[in-house]
């Protein structure tokens, strides 16, 4: 097999429930790149200087933050987005992805809103790059063809990105929940990404690599073809959530890390 130059990190997101240190834990033992870290409950009470430590002690860096995702929708929402920045102008990842902003209503004056704590996070990152990522529509949500989020369409999405200056995160599975070919729309979105979120999909969300229907094998070729540098990072479900144990969580990650390798080295 050929070495693949892509970096791929575990998202502290699939192990949510755990402490921060289990997937700097997880990650190094298993032989990821790297570690995309999931800020907000339940590990809210950290410092960066905490997160950089578990970096060193387990000799695997932070290579994304992701923002907190459930403030979105409260008063806290633009704060947690600077807060974020502000970690992160600290610990230096590669990147800070964010989520739009919930607006089932009045979803102009949120885009504006958005438009402006982008600036101040631009500000504060000095250089590191910002993405956003493009979100899922819930079924219910489905029926009546709209999503909860400000900005759901990745064609807008993209063009929205190229605005304001700023990249993509692509999430697989919420391409999924829209039925959308995610092979067309990587080749579509493609100068924008900088990380991809990789998990399958049949109507549950953030299955593991090879366990619903999305055509991942397909995927991760078409990225090899088109030599993207950027990011691959592994999020998944929290498997305690569905009462499996740590041994199970270690074995899905790996799977999922397994997965990914074949098709990126073949």
């Amino acid at each position: 097999m050929e070495h693949s130059n892509n970096k791929i990190a575990l998202s502290t997101g699939s192990l949510y429930t755990y402490p921060f240190e289990e997937s700097f834990r997880v990650a190094k033992e298993l032989g990821f790149d790297g570690i995309e870290l999931l800020l907000g409950p339940p590990n809210q009470e950290f410092t960066p200087s905490d997160i950089q430590d578990l970096s060193e002690k387990h000799n695997i860096p932070v290579l994304s933050i992701h923002s907190p995702f459930k403030l979105n929708g409260t008063g806290n929402y633009w704060d947690s987005m600077i807060k974020s920045s502000n970690i992160a102008n600290i610990i230096k990842p590669q990147l800070l992805n964010v989520h739009p902003p919930m607006a089932i209503f009045f979803k102009s004056y949120k885009i504006y809103k958005f438009k402006k704590c982008l600036t101040r996070c631009r500000r504060i990152l000095n250089g590191i790059n910002l993405t956003v990522e493009n979100m899922p529509i819930r079924f219910r949500n489905r029926i009546l063809n709209h999503s909860k989020y400000a900005i759901s369409d990745p064609d807008k999405l993209y063009y929205f990105s190229k605005k304001e200056g700023i990249h993509l995160t692509f999430d697989t599975t919420h391409l999924g929940t829209m039925s959308l070919d995610i092979v067309q729309y990587f080749k579509k979105l493609n100068d924008r990404i900088l990380n991809i979120h990789i998990s399958d999909y049949d109507r549950y969300e953030h299955l593991e690599p090879g366990k619903g229907n999305l055509p991942l094998p397909k995927l991760l070729k078409t990225i090899k073809s088109y030599d993207y540098k950027g990011l691959l990072t592994i999020e998944l479900q929290p498997l305690d959530k569905q009462g499996k144990n740590m041994a199970q969580e270690k074995n899905s990650i790996y799977n999922s890390l397994i997965f990914c390798k074949k098709f990126l080295e073949a």
